[in-house]
């Protein structure tokens, strides 16, 4: 059986954002080893959490493979809209982005992946982030990423939406699954931190839904799936449907575990019980 990845549920996601400052992350050394959600990255940190819960993103859409060099067609700060009173801007003030609530969206143009390579399938189909209540509002997570640490212009299209400091630098998948991992020692026992990764918000996120009642071809609309079916019929979401799906997505609790992650019976338990029902069965006269 292929190693599958646990679902993280509202409530585990919930316990990560809302981590004290001041908490030692476990096995991180250096300047990210305690949690300041002031700082660029942890600000960076906490938007990047919050997004990959409310849209399912994989890793390589957050963060840059090791190897890889930055280019525009990642996920950048002007891959951000704001939909405000039923209108679209580009940017907004300081002013205005403070006054940003229920009603209003954050708006992401998804980035290029390997299953739209050239911007055709999903990129055109923008993702309406709700402003709601909660730590797991990811468009306020984005507004204050904004407003803590701006950038303007023509500068928005080379910088990372998820940045690792202050210069804009890109977070990295190596350091983004140990700090993701250093988190998850926080809230799951030691024996259970294995059967999580970055892809557990995207698994969570699609186990969500569908516990709230959500269509096969709504989820697969959402989480970005290559179904022509569910792609036709969900071509344009209205945002403020869009929204609300994801809203309710958060108010589930997911506690389902894969097969491979349930507590094992040993063999010989296994193989005394397959002998006991055989016995039974040569000892049983019939009726």
């Amino acid at each position: 059986m292929p190693d599958c990845k646990e679902p993280l549920s509202a409530s585990q996601v919930k316990a990560i954002l809302t981590q004290p400052n001041g908490t030692v992350l476990p096995d991180i050394s250096g300047a990210y080893s305690v949690i300041e959600w002031h700082t660029p990255f942890f600000s960076a940190l906490r938007a990047l959490f919050a997004v990959s819960w409310q849209t399912g993103f994989r890793k390589n859409e957050v963060a840059l493979n090791d190897s890889e060099a930055w280019h525009p067609g990642r996920l950048a700060r002007s891959n951000v809209r704001y939909r405000k009173n039923d209108e679209y801007h580009a940017t907004l003030p300081v002013q205005e982005l403070q006054s940003l609530g229920p009603g209003d969206h954050v708006v992401l143009i998804p980035p290029v992946s390997k299953y739209d390579p050239f911007c055709q399938r999903f990129a055109n189909k923008p993702i309406y982030l709700p402003f709601h209540d909660g730590p797991l509002c990811a468009a306020r997570a984005i507004r204050n990423l904004e407003m803590r640490f701006p950038i303007t212009g023509t500068l928005r299209h080379s910088a990372p939406l998820f940045a690792l400091d202050a210069h804009f630098k890109p977070i990295r998948h190596s350091t983004l699954d140990k700090i993701f991992r250093a988190f998850i020692k926080l809230i799951v026992p030691p024996e259970r931190v294995c059967q999580y990764s970055m892809h557990s918000f995207r698994i969570g996120l699609a186990s969500a839904l569908l516990l709230a009642g959500k269509s096969h071809p709504l989820i697969q609309a959402l989480l970005r799936w290559a179904s022509p079916e569910s792609l036709s019929r969900y071509a344009r979401l209205q945002p403020i449907a869009y929204g609300q799906h994801l809203i309710d997505a958060s108010m589930v609790e997911v506690s389902g575990r894969t097969s491979l992650n349930l507590p094992r019976l040993d063999n010989d338990d296994i193989v005394a019980q397959c002998q006991s029902l055989v016995h039974q069965a040569s000892t049983e006269s019939p009726a």
